[in-house]
């Protein structure tokens, strides 16, 4: 999603990253991770059960997709942070309007189950020519 932080931005979106890391950490988790945007900690998981997020198993979080996503990251240069986060909570990706709907929705069902940028600029897109706006 950082790559694509200004196409986001011009589509009229804006970013928000919410984790389950203690707050004390998100200054760490931001730098580790150098995200432009805002970060808020959820230690609850309030928002995560509010958007249906579910956990996963051991073959999802070590299957061959995963570790795949794992090995390519790596290769890049990204280093894990040691982290007192479940690794089998599950995240997702959402998409709200001005009135706070949700107008897309994906639910990962792995780590490394995102979706592309293209399918979320699209329904930004969508959503705009929906409400009459140009994106």
């Amino acid at each position: 999603m950082q790559r694509a932080y200004d196409k986001v931005l011009a589509a009229g979106a804006s970013v928000l990253v919410i984790t389950f890391e203690a707050s004390a950490r998100i200054p760490m988790y931001v730098e580790s991770h150098k995200w432009p945007f805002p970060v808020v900690s959820d230690p609850n998981r309030e928002a995560y059960r509010a958007f249906g997020l579910g956990t996963a198993g051991w073959w999802a979080l070590l299957g061959p997709k995963v570790v795949k996503r794992y090995a390519e990251l790596l290769m890049k240069g990204y280093r894990p942070t040691a982290s007192q986060a479940d690794v089998h909570q599950l995240g997702g990706d959402f998409l709200l309007d001005a009135s706070r709907q949700v107008i897309f929705s994906h639910r990962s069902s792995d780590p490394a189950d995102r979706p592309a940028l293209e399918i979320l600029l699209k329904a930004l897109r969508s959503a705009s020519a929906d409400q009459g706006g140009e994106a």
